[in-house]
């Protein structure tokens, strides 16, 4: 990964952990489902260990639980991270089993993905927002700090 492209992750990353500990309660998922399926498609995979990046540990999240059986890995980033796509999106881009999917789906997008590091992509119906206007807040935030150095 070049320097670069790192850095820009970082920022990204900081970004996102301001706007989750700073603006919880203050942000909101905004927008509709284009019906695309490409939230469906190359996914990462975080769970209690954190990412998932082996294709053993993998095999024993999915004799564990049905909804990581309806994955397959379809490579890795460039990061060595699996990437998956999930076998029940119809070429249509549509669950297949739309009214049976996990409560992951059912929820998505969750806030919680993004306080993860996830992120939607630049063509996703759905959005992420604060509900509060930021420069106001920061004005508050200075204003505020002003009166207490004084």
């Amino acid at each position: 990964m070049k320097l670069s492209d790192y850095l820009r992750y970082i920022l990204l990353r900081l970004h996102r952990e301001y706007l989750y500990r700073f603006a919880t309660g203050k942000l909101e998922v905004v927008g509709h489902c284009k019906q695309c399926g490409d939230c469906c498609r190359s996914l990462m995979l975080i769970d209690s260990r954190g990412i998932v990046r082996s294709r053993r540990y993998f095999r024993k999240l999915q004799q564990r639980d049905q909804f990581y059986r309806n994955l397959e890995i379809v490579g890795t980033d460039q990061n060595s991270v699996l990437v998956f796509n999930c076998k029940l999106v119809g070429e249509d881009g549509r669950c297949t089993k739309y009214d049976e999917r996990p409560a992951i789906c059912r929820n998505f997008p969750d806030l919680w993905m993004f306080r993860f590091g996830g992120e939607l992509d630049s063509t996703c119906g759905y959005s992420l927002q604060t509900k509060v206007d930021f420069k106001k807040v920061l004005e508050k935030k200075i204003e505020k700090r002003a009166k207490h150095t004084h």
